[in-house]
């Protein structure tokens, strides 16, 4: 009875540990949230084309929202591998401010995030060049 209920339990394990690298390993899961410092803001970013929603959220119905930041594919329509995960938005020290970086080419773009459409942007960081 207890090799039984002990190859149960691993049976068990087993499963899950595979139905979660299954998922991690999903090509549909494309999308990520990242939060801010603000409590009801996230952005949405497509981490296979690098495009950015800013995303509101409230517990009032009427002041929920998504708004588009980036609507431009920054692969340019080069794929390089399978362009799962391949951009990463890092926070700085300025709570609307990002950095989005392409992990297959190493190309960055500064992002601001805001309240206002003035103040919400996307921009290339160039290389330095002496």
């Amino acid at each position: 009875m207890r090799k039984i209920l002990l190859s149960i339990i691993m049976l068990f394990v087993v499963s899950i540990v595979c139905v979660s690298q299954t998922y991690e390993n999903a090509p549909n899961n494309r999308y990520k949230l990242y939060s801010t410092e603000n409590l009801y803001t996230f952005l949405q970013l497509d981490t296979r084309t690098g495009k950015i929603k800013q995303v509101q959220w409230s517990l009032e119905e009427k002041k929920e929202w998504s708004i588009t930041l980036n609507d431009v594919d920054l692969t340019y329509g080069i794929a390089i591998g399978k362009n799962i995960d391949r951009f990463e938005l890092y926070p700085t020290k300025n709570m609307y401010q990002f950095i989005l970086l392409d992990k297959a080419t190493g190309d960055k773009w500064h992002i601001q995030w805001g309240f206002e459409d003035a103040k919400r942007w996307v921009k290339p960081i160039e290389e330095y060049i002496k």
